[in-house]
């Protein structure tokens, strides 16, 4: 188990992408990880944290501005840590560029180059995702599966944690 905490930030225009944050914060919680879900315009140092999971939400084909800012302004610090990322938007149901030789999962195309450099552990693609409110408009089975995988790969003794 880490022992700093997980940072799960997010970038949400009207809220789905807040709800995708705060359950998978709830499945690392459930798995005995400790967690802070913060929007990534409130976080500054990340000097407290072990592990990150990014989300931005998608319009138009394009992260949002504040979730890219981010991701800019932090990657020295993030590429030697383990990051997650995660979309969320309406422009995932149609055509997305090609996944790099990698096999990190594309990406809309403002974040292909941000990802490039920061290798995440996983990219996942959500089309639709609970809302703060408690409408539902996607999977969340596939959001609770995700973060299980996130919180054994966290919890791995050989996560290098």
């Amino acid at each position: 188990m880490s022992e700093m905490p997980v940072l799960v930030a997010y970038a949400s225009r009207q809220g789905a992408t807040r709800g995708i944050a705060d359950r998978v914060a709830e499945v690392l919680r459930a798995a005995g990880q400790v967690v802070d879900v913060r929007p990534v315009a409130t976080v500054g140092d990340l000097s407290g944290y072990d592990a990150f999971v990014v989300g931005g939400a998608v319009h138009l084909g394009r992260w949002h501005p504040e979730a890219v800012a981010f991701l800019r302004a932090h990657l020295h610090e993030l590429v030697y840590r383990p990051v997650w990322l995660f979309s969320n938007g309406p422009a995932w149901t149609g055509a997305v560029p090609e996944a790099p030789d990698d096999g990190v999962a594309a990406g809309p195309l403002d974040l292909a180059e941000i990802a490039e450099a920061l290798r995440p552990r996983d990219h996942h693609a959500f089309s639709g995702a609970p809302l703060s409110g408690g409408e539902e408009t996607g999977d969340l089975d596939e959001v609770e599966d995700w973060a299980r995988q996130i919180a054994r790969d966290v919890a791995a003794p050989s996560s290098g944690f």
